[in-house]
Order: C-alpha cells, then structure tokens, then sequence
C-alpha cells in the first residue's frame, strides 16, 4: 500500500492535488484531467496510518484547502 500511495503522488501529483487520470492514456475529454476529490484527504489518512510524519503526511489535504 505504501509503494501505491509513493505512485500516485510521483504519477498524479499537481499543484492542486492528485489528477484523475495520469495521461498515461489520450484524454478523451477535458474533464479526464480533473482533480480526484477526496482522494487528497484519503492519502493523508493513510499515510498517517503508515506512520508518516506529520508534516508531509498532510501535504496533498494541504493543498485542496489551499485551492
């Protein structure tokens, strides 16, 4: 579970939070590229569950407060 949360961030990672499709496909629309919402709270919780430390456990819900 750790090396797949390491991936979304390295794979989906903006300034806004983590994207919904990677672009590891085409997009078939405009909408493909949205931000996955709730998933920067989830990744923040189980990154807390793996022991990470606070700070950069709280990374991506810091950004969709943030935008």
């Amino acid at each position: 579970m750790k090396k797949h949360l390491e991936s979304e961030v390295r794979l989906a990672d903006t300034p806004y939070g983590l994207r919904m499709l990677t672009g590891r496909e085409p997009l078939t629309n405009p909408q493909d590229n949205s931000i996955w919402m709730g998933a920067l709270q989830d990744w923040s919780v189980l990154n807390l569950w793996f022991n990470m430390d606070l700070d950069s456990a709280l990374i991506q819900s810091g950004k969709g407060l943030n935008h």
